[in-house]
């Protein structure tokens, strides 16, 4: 993602960092394991079949059974 990119000025060396952290948004299907520990869910994701570490502050919304709730 660096190849190319302009980082000629502050500004456009920010964004090009704050591009690098975000990454993309994607679904997940997965279940959770235990409880929060400093504000990551530890779950099993189904679709790759590995444990992960979820954020709870990028969660935009989450289905439980059947019902979906949206994060604002």
């Amino acid at each position: 993602m660096l190849d190319g990119a302009d980082l000629s000025t502050s500004a456009k060396r920010k964004r090009v960092a704050k591009d690098l952290q975000v990454g993309p948004e994607r679904v997940m299907h997965a279940y959770a394991l235990d409880t929060h520990e400093l504000g990551r869910i530890p779950v099993f994701d189904l679709d790759n079949n590995g444990h992960r570490l979820v954020d709870l502050r990028t969660l935009k919304w989450l289905t439980f059974k059947n019902t979906r709730y949206e994060l604002k």
